[in-house]
């Protein structure tokens, strides 16, 4: 999904892609299904680059949104530098939980709720065996995202962008608001075209959006 970011931002920003265990490469690992263990994860793995003094902001799109909240609080728990920015998209802010999870739904009704959603591509569907081995990550992700609960009330200091798609039916335009109550700093709010998947179709919105929030 992140690919293309590094062109769209013309070098103004530099893009470091997450690859979860269970996705691409990483197909045969086991995902993760809960927040506070991948966030450790990816803290241990960001932080060289954390320590070399540059700035650095963090991007999650739904269930990434989550794992860059929790990411943000672990790394002060590890007094390490924080990030100068939270971009938050397409996820309801962590104090308000799923009226309709998903993760646990039988596999049929599941996978019918998802494609409702946009979030298989037709040629997956269509590809023989392949839904089986996206499954896994797939309903691990719902279960990050649906089951996550705040461990500590403590808000960021760090300012918070928040993106929504207009047309989401996962989600209200008060959910994204609610994102303002986790930061001690500035709050900004957008709400694009699209549905829960928005994060592809207006991608250099998004990006720009981004870039012009990191460095005017």
């Amino acid at each position: 999904m992140y690919r293309e970011w590094a062109r769209h931002a013309e070098g103004r920003v530099a893009v470091h892609a997450v690859r979860p265990p269970g996705r691409e490469s990483r197909i045969d690992e086991p995902p993760y299904e809960h927040a506070g263990p991948l966030a450790s994860a990816l803290a241990d793995a960001i932080t060289p680059l954390v320590r070399t003094g540059e700035p650095y902001a963090l991007f999650g799109h739904s269930m990434g949104a989550v794992v860059c909240f929790e990411l943000a609080q672990q790394m002060r728990a590890r007094a390490l530098p924080p990030p100068c920015r939270l971009f938050a998209s397409g996820r309801r802010a962590p104090s308000s939980p799923d009226p309709d999870p998903l993760h646990a739904l039988e596999t049929r009704e599941f996978l019918a709720r998802v494609v409702s959603l946009g979030g298989i591509p037709p040629e997956v569907l269509a590809e023989d065996g392949l839904i089986d081995l996206v499954m896994p990550a797939m309903l691990a992700d719902f279960k990050v995202a649906e089951t996550y609960r705040l461990t500590s009330q403590s808000r960021l200091e760090c300012p918070i962008s928040a993106f929504g798609g207009v047309d989401d039916t996962t989600l209200t335009e008060a959910d994204i608001e609610a994102w303002s109550e986790f930061t001690t700093d500035t709050f900004t709010k957008r709400m694009l075209r699209g549905d829960h998947f928005f994060v592809n179709s207006e991608r250099d919105a998004i990006v720009e959006h981004v870039v012009s929030d990191l460095v005017g």
